[in-house]
């Protein structure tokens, strides 16, 4: 995939997922926004399949007409000291394994089509698809062990997830990582809450039904 990376100035940011994405065999190219000129821009829009921009302000300073293109990878303001510093590394990591399903190396044709069905959603599409998924893989892992086993599996997922939550809070209001990290948590568990009120919804039902 032809992927631009965007950031005000083109040397950390954007420069830190472009090193990154690279490892998946992608072809990335990084910009500043702040000392690229609008005609080169353009024309990279024009090129890439996907713009990544690296704060909620940037897609404003785009030319208008790629929106279809644009995914948001919230990093917030250029805080951070030069260059791959590892906090920033860190939260980059974290957010590509949350975009991994359209970014991780291709297996087959059949991914590399599946990767496609992401492009040119809004970024609350893509948070309900993250949800979605991690209900598949959780009731794909246990539904052959019955209905009970399946809810014993998604409650200790849960748990195990609201306490990371809560790590990751304590982690945030410390100063000590971004607060988009809890964005990503909370995504995550909500995954989890809409798999196991699923679960309950289509037991009340069979029970009906029998």
């Amino acid at each position: 995939m032809k992927v631009l990376v965007v950031c005000d100035h083109g040397n950390n940011r954007s420069v830190t997922i472009a090193g990154q994405l690279k490892y998946w065999k992608h072809d990335v190219l990084s910009v500043g926004l702040a000392v690229t000129s609008e005609e080169t821009i353009r024309m990279l829009l024009v090129w890439c399949d996907r713009v990544i921009t690296t704060d909620s302000g940037q897609l404003d300073s785009l030319p208008v007409g790629f929106d279809g293109k644009h995914q948001l990878w919230d990093l917030g303001p250029d805080v951070y000291p030069r260059s791959y510093n590892p906090e920033l590394l860190k939260m980059v990591k974290v957010l590509m394994q949350f975009h991994k399903g359209e970014y991780a190396p291709p297996v087959g044709v059949a991914v590399q089509a599946s990767n496609l069905k992401t492009i040119g959603k809004s970024p609350e599409e893509k948070h309900r698809d993250e949800w979605k998924a991690n209900c598949d893989i959780v009731i794909g892992q246990t539904m052959i062990a019955g209905e009970k086993k399946l809810r014993e599996r998604i409650e200790k997922q849960l748990a195990k997830q609201k306490e990371e939550y809560h790590r990751i809070y304590k982690l945030v209001t410390d100063c000590k990582s971004h607060p988009s990290r809890i964005n990503f948590a909370e995504g995550v568990i909500c995954g989890l809450e809409i798999a196991l009120y699923e679960e309950e919804v289509h037991t009340v039902f069979d029970k009906v039904d029998g």
